[in-house]
């Protein structure tokens, strides 16, 4: 059985989220996802506003997609080294040196609310139930932190 990987299977993951989360209300504030192209110079604004179609609209109510692009590689660097990703660009030597693919290990990265990364998920671990049952949980995780840091002494 071949397992899609990469792209594709964050994506299919991604949607499985957001209509999990309509189903469900989440009291405790929105969900938000984020995807940021590694390739700028061909992931222009439009290009993301059209990748991302009806992805990106929140009908709902119970979360939003966001399809990110910087506008170079120079302003993208600092994001792929502070998220430690590895990525590869391969050239073609036979067409001049034209840059042919562009390739990185899935990563993706559930953010709590103070911008704390709770989790990486890699291709083999990321779930649709998985990462519903971790985001459902960090509201009450945050809230026993709240709770210890007012109990009096």
């Amino acid at each position: 059985m071949h397992r899609p990987e990469g792209c594709p299977l964050a994506y299919r993951v991604f949607n499985a989220l957001k209509i999990a989360i309509a189903a469900t209300p989440a009291p405790n504030g929105p969900v938000r996802f984020v995807t940021l192209s590694f390739d700028p110079a061909r992931d222009t604004p439009d290009v993301m506003r059209c990748y991302a179609g009806s992805r990106a609209v929140d009908v709902s109510g119970g979360s939003r997609w966001y399809f990110l692009t910087t506008r170079s590689a120079r302003e993208l660097m600092p994001l792929v080294e502070g998220f430690d990703q590895d990525v590869r660009v391969t050239y073609d030597g036979s067409s001049g040196g034209a840059r042919s693919e562009l390739s990185h290990v899935l990563k993706v990265f559930l953010i709590d609310r103070a911008g704390y990364v709770r989790e990486i998920y890699s291709s083999l671990f990321l779930h649709r139930q998985t990462v519903l049952n971790e985001i459902e949980t960090l509201p009450l995780e945050e809230g026993s932190r709240t709770l210890r840091a007012t109990v009096p002494k």
